[in-house]
């Protein structure tokens, strides 16, 4: 059974029948699995495009700077999204890089403008090397 997580967005009867498919299934491996249930809110998730854009972007910059792709996100997020200061473990305070996860699709929307003007500024992204097939 392939490891992957497996998402289904139970818009209807079918999906739902696809999604009781694929957990019957699993019933025959002896892994646990983990299965959330909860509303599906579209309006606050980045979608499938946005996403693959984005990697897309990371990717290639990194490439040309010489980061890894975590690396290059990691760089973008601290510098266009800030930080927050968080208690680490042994009680000190250490600031740690503002995910792009809690962003609405409007807010990712300008953070990947913002991390690809700057990429663009910098000299290490061209975004006319992007097809829509690339990504």
């Amino acid at each position: 059974m392939d490891k992957k997580v497996k998402r289904f967005k139970l818009y209807n009867l079918h999906e739902k029948n696809n999604c009781v498919d694929y957990i019957k299934q699993l019933s025959h491996s002896n892994e646990p699995y983990e299965v959330i249930i909860r509303p599906y809110n579209k309006k606050n998730q980045r979608s499938i495009d946005q996403n693959n854009r984005y990697w897309h972007i990371i990717r290639e910059a990194a490439n040309e700077i010489g980061y890894t792709t975590n690396e290059l996100h990691s760089v973008m997020c601290v510098q266009i999204l800030g930080t927050n200061t968080v208690t680490n473990l042994d009680g000190e305070a250490v600031e740690v890089a503002i995910q792009t996860s809690g962003l609405n699709v409007e807010q990712f929307a300008e953070y990947m403008e913002r991390v690809e003007a700057t990429l663009i500024e910098a000299g290490f992204y061209n975004p006319a090397s992007m097809t829509k097939g690339e990504f």
